[in-house]
């Protein structure tokens, strides 16, 4: 999968931002969103919201593709939300990719950013060892969590200008290069250096 990724040019993707996600997450999670006095209820959920919100942007397709946990039964409220969902093999045919957390941190980040799209990232309080170097606007284009930039970070994603283009592109490379260098091997031996590092300091603590 990662070959084919490589092969297609972003150039020759569809000019549009692309997601498709189940209704994983806490209501109310973002304050600035919701408000103080939210209601713990299935609209409230920041991926619903997502959702609803990019219904009015033309640009970015996104949709539900599975009702779970705070949504169960809520097919007939939620069916103008709803697609099909989508195998992650065709996300590469758009320029754009939303990266957005449910329960926990987004599992499929590393895929995505090797995907050779460009990933638009909504914040989020979830920081692990693989996200916790990414640079905004060099390895992804970042989302607020409220939504506030929503329409205005994901318009570049239509633009034609040359510059906007190349600092697509360039986003693009620099997320494939960051994604790429995290292996088994290169894992196995960041840890097997971390736990070296840390039997160091306890056997010269001894000797002090």
């Amino acid at each position: 999968m990662q070959e084919r990724m490589k092969r297609v040019n972003l150039a020759k993707r569809r000019a549009s931002v692309f997601w498709r996600g189940s209704t994983t997450g806490v209501p109310c999670s973002v304050p600035s969103l919701f408000g103080l006095n939210c209601s713990y209820k299935c609209e409230k959920v920041q991926r619903v919201e997502l959702v609803r919100l990019s219904s009015e942007i033309p640009w970015v397709d996104a949709k539900l593709s599975n009702l779970i946990q705070w949504c169960m039964g809520k097919e007939l409220e939620l069916q103008y939300l709803l697609g099909e969902n989508v195998p992650e093999s065709q996300w590469i045919n758009y320029r754009g990719i939303i990266e957005i957390d449910g329960n926990v941190d987004a599992w499929g980040n590393r895929w995505r950013m090797v995907s050779g799209s460009v990933i638009f990232r909504v914040e989020s309080p979830y920081v692990s060892s693989f996200t916790e170097h990414q640079i905004p606007h060099v390895h992804y284009v970042p989302i607020t969590a409220n939504f506030s930039n929503l329409k205005s970070s994901t318009k570049i994603i239509t633009s034609r200008v040359p510059a906007d283009i190349q600092k697509l592109n360039n986003i693009a490379k620099n997320a494939y290069e960051y994604g790429a260098k995290y292996t088994y091997s290169y894992e196995v031996q960041k840890v097997a250096s971390e736990i070296f590092s840390i039997w160091e300091g306890k056997s010269l603590a001894l000797f002090r």
